[in-house]
């Protein structure tokens, strides 16, 4: 794994940057965002996340019509679709258990 001190030998406008960037955390102004294989040691893949979330859904129908489009790979989609099947609240708590605390260290 890379060393921060790596970081800023490497170029010398990377110690700005980091400074920018710590500034930025410690006024609550950075949005993380969870993609690119980077956080698969944590996070399910789409197609995990959506089977996962397709399984709380009554409506056999509704269920067999999402297991396609989950096939499909139309992810955005499904997730738009489950959404509408589940509820808003039964979705975000499907979603939390899916992703609780101690997953991430």
């Amino acid at each position: 794994m890379i060393t921060i001190e790596q970081i800023l030998k490497y170029s010398s406008s990377n110690k700005g940057i980091i400074d920018n960037l710590i500034n930025d955390i410690k006024h609550n102004c950075i949005t993380p965002f969870i993609g690119a294989g980077l956080s698969a040691f944590v996070f399910s893949m789409w197609r995990e996340l959506l089977d996962d979330l397709a399984t709380d859904i009554d409506n056999e129908a509704d269920k067999n019509r999402i297991k396609g489009y989950i096939e499909s790979g139309a992810f955005g989609d499904v997730a738009d679709k489950i959404f509408e099947c589940l509820g808003e609240k039964a979705f975000f708590r499907k979603l939390r258990q899916l992703h609780e605390d101690e997953k991430i260290d």
